[in-house]
């Protein structure tokens, strides 16, 4: 894996105490130590795990993963559901100095394969069911396009025979059944027997990459982002001190655990301050807020609609859970109205962080400044980074003047992989990274995140590749040119809407028609087109770029006129 390495920093965070020489396993190993008995995960499943009941089960895991020949370095894949099993496969990862790569439940088929052959995985674990289907059929389908066998371990309801052989279960291997059978001196996995042998200490250190989290690219499609184990702990150390968090808060984490916002915050963050994490398989609102309550979380976090949907359900009737202190709220900025809801109809407080995959959140709004901030802020950079405002050439600009941020600090990504290229265009050697997002400041440690320049709509918290999006219409009948904006959208920020050039403009094709389409090329959904607006001809510079900015005008103009949704 290729890094860019700067020493002049690195030098810097050790000196600071940013960086030191502690990688995740001897952090989890203390979590463990401390806090052993403490409920660590537990989620609507009915299972519940204490620190060293987790530790139990993931030293089993390890010890079966090390006979299968994973060491320190190499990479697992994984696509679970927010479920148990997940924080057990970090934590076994860890105990072998093996790279944990999360794979996205949404991904299409040709994305999948092509990060299958980019990652070159030791072994895949995932899900056998996601959203009532049986995602096993999915997974061995797509294998069959790579150059050689998968090794798979299943987790969850076993749904039939299909691709058992040369595969695992990983409930058999937790409980020493037939496929984890041979792990000599290991213990009964539910904790009540005595611990397994020690493994052999893994041979890496904390500025070794611990994690390949995926987020969307500009000219590709997902990208994986490297991050060490010293870049994860300095930024969940931060986000602790930020919020005050203790190891008697609970968090209610609705965000997928490959994203970072429930890798670092659910998983990580957790575990550093002795906190609980309550996890949810299938996302439901109002069962959300029943779960909450039940389990007397402190607060929860993720994008916009998760906010909307549970200040809906409690103003339709639903009582605020009793624990529940205040919501952090990422991916999109927080409307000042939803604070002002939350706060004066049901004494809920909604405060706004700010960051990225490449950058795991580096501002965040103090839950007790949100009421005063009133959502004029995107959050307050947090302590040991660096935050610059600039201009197109790469000049500082005012307080109050808008221009791209960038970030510099000890939670900064040590680069893209196998991608050095787009590595090189967003991580310069200084060490700032430039996110492509607008913003300005107040010249005092504020920001305030206005816009984007790069070419993602973000759905939902989910940041979506439009140049992907129009590749995946590439061939499609009826479609002449075509391009892909984001739509304004009250509850997920934004909504997909693609502008067609139609073949035939007396019988312009459908978004029946398209969808049809982009589900035959087995395409995510999530990246289907949810609107559609006919155009006679794309605006172009003139040295082929397309202009996407008149695009969106239009679409407001449009709207605006219209008075409501136009188009399909």
């Amino acid at each position: 894996m290729e890094i860019k390495w700067n020493a002049q920093q690195a030098a810097r965070y050790r000196s600071a105490g940013l960086w030191t020489d502690r990688t995740l396993l001897d952090c989890w190993e203390e979590a463990v130590e401390r806090y052993g008995d403490a409920v660590y995960v537990t989620d609507d499943l009915g299972r519940t795990l204490s620190y060293r009941e987790t530790d139990r089960k993931a030293a089993r895991l390890a010890e079966w993963m090390r006979r299968q020949g994973v060491r320190a370095g190499h990479k697992i894949t994984v696509q679970c559901t927010p479920r148990v099993e997940f924080p057990i496969l970090v934590v076994a990862c860890w105990k072998l100095g093996a790279v944990f790569v999360p794979v996205k439940m949404r991904t299409g088929a040709a994305e999948w394969v092509r990060l299958a052959k980019l990652i070159r995985s030791r072994l895949h674990f995932c899900v056998e069911r996601y959203h009532r289907e049986n995602y096993k059929h999915f997974v061995l389908e797509c294998e069959r396009e790579l150059p050689g066998p998968v090794t798979n371990i299943f987790i969850g309801e076993r749904l039939d025979a299909e691709g058992a052989e040369g595969n695992y279960r990983m409930d058999e291997i937790l409980s020493g059944g037939p496929e984890g059978a041979g792990c000599d001196g290991c213990a009964a996995a539910d904790g009540t027997g005595a611990t397994p042998p020690p493994l052999p200490r893994p041979a890496v250190c904390a500025d070794d990459i611990a994690v390949i989290l995926f987020t969307s690219g500009t000219t590709t499609g997902s990208r994986g982002v490297l991050l060490s184990h010293n870049n994860v702990i300095s930024s969940e150390r931060a986000f602790i001190k930020g919020l005050g968090l203790t190891e008697a808060d609970s968090l209610f984490m609705p965000a997928p655990l490959s994203h970072a916002t429930g890798f670092h915050h659910g998983i990580v963050a957790m575990m550093l301050c002795g906190g609980k994490l309550v996890l949810m398989e299938q996302y439901d609102r109002r069962r959300s807020l029943e779960m909450m309550d039940a389990e007397r979380c402190s607060f929860t976090m993720g994008a916009t609609p998760f906010i909307y949907d549970y200040i809906r359900c409690m103003d339709e009737g639903m009582k605020k859970p009793a624990g529940l202190r205040f919501c952090v709220c990422g991916g999109a900025p927080v409307p000042a109205e939803l604070i002002r809801h939350a706060w004066k109809k049901h004494g809920l407080m909604v405060c706004e962080c700010y960051g990225s995959t490449e950058s795991v959140p580096h501002a965040l709004v103090d839950p007790e400044e949100a009421l005063a901030l009133d959502g004029r802020w995107s959050g307050s950079v947090l302590e040991g980074i660096e935050v610059r405002i600039v201009d197109a050439q790469g000049r500082d600009v005012a307080p109050g003047e808008s221009g791209e941020e960038l970030s510099r600090g000890p939670n900064v990504f040590l680069g893209y992989l196998h991608d050095p290229e787009d590595t090189a265009r967003v991580l310069d050697d200084g060490g700032w990274y430039h996110s492509g997002d607008l913003c300005y400041g107040d010249g005092h440690g504020r920001i305030k995140i206005c816009g984007r320049i790069k070419d993602i709509i973000v759905r939902g918290g989910e940041n979506l590749n439009v140049n992907e999006m129009e590749q995946n219409l590439e061939g499609c009948p009826g479609v002449k040119d075509c391009a892909f904006v984001g739509m304004e959208d009250p509850r997920l920020g934004e909504r997909v809407c693609a502008f067609i050039v139609p073949e035939d403009p007396e019988n312009p094709v459908t978004r029946e028609a398209l969808t049809a389409y982009l589900a035959e090329r087995k395409v995510s959904k999530w990246q289907w087109p949810e609107h559609v607006e006919y155009i006679g001809a794309l605006p172009y510079t003139d040295s082929g770029k397309l202009q996407r900015y008149r695009l969106k005008e239009e679409l407001k103009r449009r709207r605006k006129e219209a008075g409501s949704y136009a188009g399909s």
